[in-house]
């Protein structure tokens, strides 16, 4: 049941956020960032348990939206 709920809820904020042009893992960079600016992305992907690779085209879309330099 647990399971179901917190699938229910990552669905809603996906939603809910769309209409912003991102996505749940920009919104994890953009919350991380405004609580520690100017980490690296080495420093982001770890922070984040992300893979850089991963990391580097999400960064990218938000630098391309205006929302991270």
């Amino acid at each position: 049941m647990l399971a179901q709920v917190g699938a229910h809820v990552a669905q809603r904020f996906a939603q809910r956020i769309a209409p912003l042009g991102i996505t749940p893992p920009h919104s994890g960079i953009l919350r991380a960032l405004s609580e520690s600016s100017g980490l690296s992305q080495q420093q982001l992907a770890t922070r984040l348990n992300v893979h850089p690779s991963r990391l580097v085209a999400l960064v990218d879309e938000l630098e391309s939206k205006g929302l991270a330099e």
